[in-house]
């Protein structure tokens, strides 16, 4: 009849001896990462944590006991990935670690490995332009990668750098680049309404997500969850507009007010851009296409229908 608290656990070091989810118990078709282009696709991680510094994640303390990596093996990656291929069937298998390439020559590793073993599903993932290199990206390419996501986040350097995000824009450009060239698909976020943000530093990130043209990107407003480097600033300087959390919304709303940059000029900004993506999406049949496509076969004419009537309030309020 109370709470008991037994203190912060230690992570378990070595993530090889714990067992593999109890995929089973779900029907995992009905679980589907939007990013993959092809369905089924199945979500694994091959290791958790992430050493960036990025004052805006909630992760290093909510999730995983501080700013430290643990990766299983790459025997053990490549027995999932052939236990998962067997018993569900996936077209596209998505490595959703924080940053997958972290340790580069253990992905090249896991590569060799998929290509001695003859494995010949596609799989993405998604990491830090920091942690790739052309000769990363082409072993990866050779072994079935198809896609990756990118967090860059800001177009000001500047702003990056006070970030703690450890990312140099220029690379990030090579590194879109490069993908161009092997074949790779790429997705990027990015950020409205950082610390530091400005009307000029916002169309700065706009500017860069039309000239660095990775495939596809999102976009949202800048949230300081708590727990955070940035909600501790936020805290700090008196910019929260509400602790009302179901506005903690990083799609809708901005809860942080600037002095030079309030937080309606954020919202703004977010429905600028929201409103430029969408005309640009509905010219693009074959996105269209493949997004109706993907939701039919996964969720069927109820959850299809369900898409098609929020893409069209969304085409509504444009």
């Amino acid at each position: 009849s109370k709470i008991i608290n037994n203190g912060r656990r230690e992570p378990v070091k070595n993530l090889d001896e714990l067992p593999s989810p109890a995929w089973h118990l779900f029907d995992m078709k009905r679980y589907n990462e939007p990013f993959c282009e092809n369905y089924p696709n199945f979500q694994m991680l091959s290791s958790r944590g992430c050493v960036f510094k990025c004052s805006y994640c909630s992760f290093p303390q909510l999730m995983f006991g501080g700013r430290i990596f643990r990766a299983h093996s790459p025997e053990r990656v490549v027995g999932e990935m052939e236990d998962v291929i067997e018993k569900f069937g996936p077209k596209e298998i998505y490595f959703d670690d924080d940053t997958f390439t972290l340790d580069q020559e253990r992905i090249k590793m896991i590569c060799s490995l998929i290509k001695k073993k003859g494995i010949g599903v596609k799989w993405s993932c998604m990491t830090h332009c920091g942690c790739v290199s052309y000769d990363l990206l082409k072993n990866m390419k050779e072994a079935g990668c198809v896609a990756i996501k990118f967090g860059i986040e800001s177009g000001s350097q500047e702003i990056l750098n006070r970030l703690g995000k450890g990312l140099d824009l220029n690379h990030a450009r090579r590194v879109i680049r490069w993908c161009r060239e092997l074949g790779i698909r790429t997705h990027t976020t990015f950020m409205l309404g950082l610390p530091g943000d400005t009307r000029n530093t916002m169309l700065k990130t706009i500017k860069l997500i039309d000239e660095i043209g990775s495939d596809s990107f999102q976009i949202s407003i800048a949230i300081p969850y708590p727990g955070t480097g940035f909600y501790e600033m936020a805290l700090k300087n008196g910019w929260l507009v509400t602790d009302d959390w179901s506005r903690y919304d990083g799609n809708r709303y901005a809860v942080v007010s600037y002095p030079n940059l309030p937080s309606t000029e954020i919202e703004r900004m977010k429905d600028y851009v929201d409103r430029r993506t969408f005309l640009r999406g509905v010219k693009s049949p074959r996105k269209v296409i493949s997004k109706i496509k993907c939701s039919y076969e996964e969720g069927g004419p109820v959850k299809t229908a369900r898409m098609i009537k929020t893409k069209l309030v969304e085409l509504l309020k444009v």
